[in-house]
This record gives structure tokens, C-alpha cells and sequence, in this order.
């Protein structure tokens, strides 16, 4: 998540003001799981939100920011 984050991979319109971001950091919190799970269908940069996330999960460390 951080990844689309740091590369602007998330529209503006998809965040509006989330009590879960400082600056651009994550700062998971309610807000954040409410969000992630009503936005995990949607597709950003060719995958959804839980493949990006299994991907990261899959590689551990090892995981670089493709983008």
C-alpha cells in the first residue's frame, strides 16, 4: 500500500482527506480497513488491493515497489 502511496498510484478522488494518511505515509488505523475492504475490487496499476498486498506478503523482505 505504501508502495502506491510513494508513487501516486491512488487518485486523489479515491482518498478525500483519510484520517489514516500523514503526509503521505500510512498510519493504519479503522478508517484504513473500512477503506481498504470497500475499495479491494478496484484495479490500481494492474492489480487489486489484496494482490499487491500478496505479493508484498509472498516475497517478505525480499518485496522491492515494482512501480
Amino acid at each position: 500500500m505504501q508502495c502506491l502511496l510513494d508513487h501516486d498510484a491512488i487518485p486523489e478522488s479515491d482518498l478525500k482527506n483519510p484520517t489514516w494518511l500523514n503526509g503521505k505515509k500510512l498510519v493504519p488505523n479503522l478508517d484504513f480497513t473500512v477503506w481498504y475492504n470497500g475499495h479491494s475490487k478496484i484495479r490500481y496499476r494492474g492489480h487489486t488491493l489484496p494482490e499487491w498486498a500478496d505479493q508484498a506478503e509472498a516475497a517478505g523482505e525480499a518485496w522491492k515497489c515494482p512501480l
